[in-house]
């Protein structure tokens, strides 16, 4: 029988962001079952495949600009972002690297989907974002040089939010894009 080899992901933040570097080609292993008396034998053991991806960001990708929040379609049941992602579902996405993040609609000329925004100088405090939504006032504000963003929110659980907006937010890039 074969034993698959794994992936293993090593994170470098000497190394610019998204740059991957594959460490160790991985193999797979063997074994052998024996099936007078259920054993199992290793001949040969799997060797992991090792990946190094970068997370280095230039402290100079911060950006000062407007942040919203927005509910689509709180009258439907299913309501997509851009990328597909159901906000019904949640307003919040497991990134693999940086786990539970907010959902943010942006400009994706600037801000390529699955882009990771640290956003800070907000009244409820450093919020963790992934771009997975556009919209036309983000565009229209960025193709005259405004960086504005909109937080998902989920309309029922999040009633203190419904109305915020701040032209103070301070947008921190920790990754551009998937």
């Amino acid at each position: 029988e074969i034993i698959p080899y794994q992936t293993e992901i090593r994170y470098n933040n000497t190394k610019k962001a998204g740059e991957q570097t594959v460490l160790t080609e991985g193999s797979n292993g063997y074994l052998v079952v024996n099936g007078d008396n259920n054993t199992t034998k290793v001949v040969k053991s799997a060797v992991n495949r090792v990946v190094e991806v970068g997370t280095y960001v230039d402290p100079s990708s911060s950006f000062n600009g407007k942040l919203t929040v927005y509910y689509d379609c709180p009258n439907s049941s299913v309501c997509r972002t851009s990328s597909g992602h159901n906000l019904k579902q949640s307003v919040y996405y497991n990134d693999p690297t940086y786990g539970l993040v907010r959902v943010l609609s942006a400009a994706q000329s600037k801000f390529k989907e699955g882009t990771i925004v640290e956003i800070s100088n907000t009244k409820f405090g450093s919020i963790m974002g992934i771009v997975l939504d556009t919209g036309g006032d983000m565009i229209a504000s960025m193709n005259k040089g405004k960086v504005w963003m909109d937080l998902a929110i989920d309309y029922e659980s999040e009633p203190h939010l419904r109305n915020y907006s701040t032209n103070n937010a301070v947008f921190t890039v920790k990754r551009w894009g998937y």
